[in-house]
């Protein structure tokens, strides 16, 4: 029987047989109130505060003035320091930070109106104290595309934490040629290589979803058909692009070319088993529904395709939707988008996926005279459908919550998770409100699904789920609200 593969960094002294809560040393009133936990090592625990919201799963955020600042806290949760980020100029948007060993590294890019380009620079931090190594390293540019008013780098580590990846295409303005730029940096950001591409005709208006880069430094690229190259637009075919320091061509996995669409799609790299694991959900119809799922996975080694393959839903599985709309019929679920892959030790994997969608509307004040918007966030049930790796569905379990919020960017909803070898664990917010139950849900490797409150006395907890992280074996870190300040709550189990 497979077990799961957690991906995080272990420390010794830190085992608990029982489940147990800790809450750190509170924030001052309503400080910066978006949060995210970015990592752990030796010392203890690094967080990043805004004001902006961060951009969905990741650690992107646009800032004005540089208002975000790093925070640690020792592994007895006390607060040891909190340092401003320190960016080139007065506006950037960060891209990603990594927390390696004792530094930690900030990387963002600096739109430079001058040059007409978008640079991306790093700085580096010493977490013991707080002290910048470094600010301002100039990594990479690119020129600005004014007809499409952007410029983009994407960027990424390996899971330990010893390569980064970056990537961004170039579009002749006079040819339409496409380039396509790849550079691999190692552990302390020195370059180990960079290849440049020509794209294929076959890739022209061909849109980025994702990347990665493995643990032995092969870069790889996640994209996607665009013909009108709009963020939404139905997606036909597939493509996996990956580069390597020991080649010089760039080779190109073609994945799903059907007349069914693409409607979410997310890889990782199985680093035990020497693959890449992509899943994601197909439809007959829409960008937006799904009829079943898809699976694929290559091995790294050999540059071959092992499978690739469609499974719709089976109708005992849509049946349990009764009350949710569905498209095409009712044969397929709407508004599910792929959150996380959490990765077999067979080679296959559980997909996590969320239901949400947005709703608006708009009053008149006649007091004020004026139109009041009200956006209303709603986050539904959570999938884990857990895939062989022949393709077939293993088993699928459902996590059932309803929540519900306005015009709170959607910062209490969604759930946390943290994996061991036998089961996956989801914290959340009953109601998106104050004095909710913490609930934790549970879903064994067998899919054997289990449910309880988490047991915080008399305390008034609300969580921001999304900012929460994995620390450690049998750590979770969530922000919170504790008696409506913000706070840090500790899950060992």
């Amino acid at each position: 029987m497979y077990r799961f593969i957690f991906i995080v960094f272990l420390f010794s002294g830190l085992a608990s047989r029982a489940q147990k809560i800790v809450l750190a040393q509170e924030e001052r009133q309503f400080g910066r109130p978006f949060t995210k936990i970015i990592g752990r090592n030796e010392e203890g625990v690094v967080l990043v505060h805004t004001d902006n919201p961060f951009n969905n799963n990741t650690t992107q955020v646009k800032l004005e003035d540089g208002k975000a600042e790093i925070t640690f806290y020792s592994n007895e949760m006390k607060k040891k320091w909190d340092v401003p980020v320190s960016i080139q100029g007065t506006a950037a948007t960060i891209e990603h930070f990594v927390l390696s060993g004792k530094l930690l590294y900030i990387f963002y890019t600096v739109l430079n109106k001058e040059e007409s380009r978008t640079e991306l620079y790093f700085s580096s931090m010493n977490t013991s104290d707080g002290t910048y190594k470094s600010i301002g390293n100039l990594l990479e540019f690119l020129p600005y595309d004014r007809r499409k008013n952007r410029s983009d780098f994407f960027i990424s580590n390996s899971a330990d934490r010893k390569h980064y990846l970056t990537f961004y295409k170039i579009t002749d303005a006079n040819s339409g040629q496409e380039t396509f730029n790849f550079s691999v940096y190692n552990d302390s950001l020195k370059l180990s290589y960079t290849k440049k591409f020509d794209s294929p005709e076959s890739l022209l208006k061909w849109r980025i979803r994702d990347l990665l880069v493995d643990n032995e430094g092969n870069g790889f690229i996640l994209g996607a058909f665009a013909p009108n190259d709009t963020e939404n637009e139905p997606i036909k075919k597939c493509n996996i692009l990956k580069v390597s320091l020991a080649s010089n061509e760039l080779l190109n996995f073609e994945l799903y070319k059907d007349d069914k669409l693409i409607s979410d799609v997310k890889f990782a790299a199985d680093n035990l088993n020497k693959r890449l694991i992509v899943c994601g959900f197909y439809s007959e119809k829409t960008s937006y529904s799904s009829a079943g799922i898809i699976y694929s996975s290559i091995d790294i080694n050999a540059d071959s395709l092992l499978h690739n393959s469609f499974e719709p839903f089976k109708p005992k599985f849509l049946n349990e939707f009764t009350n949710e709309r569905k498209a095409n019929r009712g044969t397929e679920l709407i508004n599910y988008s792929i959150d996380n892959l959490v990765l077999r030790d067979d080679g296959g994997a559980v997909m996590l996926s969320e239901s949400s969608y947005i709703t608006e509307s708009s009053n008149y004040n006649s007091y004020y005279q004026v139109y009041t918007r009200t956006y209303t966030y709603h986050y539904d049930n959570v999938l884990a459908i857990s895939i062989n790796p022949d393709g077939k569905t293993d088993w699928e379990g459902i996590m059932r919550k309803n929540q519900v919020s306005e015009n709170d960017n959607a910062f209490y909803s969604s759930y946390a998770f943290y994996v061991n070898e036998d089961k996956i664990h989801f914290i959340y917010n009953r109601n998106i409100r104050r004095r909710t139950d913490l609930v934790n849900f549970s879903i064994s490797r067998k899919g054997v699904i289990s449910e309880r409150i988490v047991p915080i006395g008399n305390a008034d907890i609300l969580l921001m789920p999304k900012g929460g992280r994995q620390i450690s074996a049998n750590e979770l870190i969530i922000p919170c609200l504790n008696n409506n300040r913000p706070n840090l709550l500790k899950l060992i189990f």
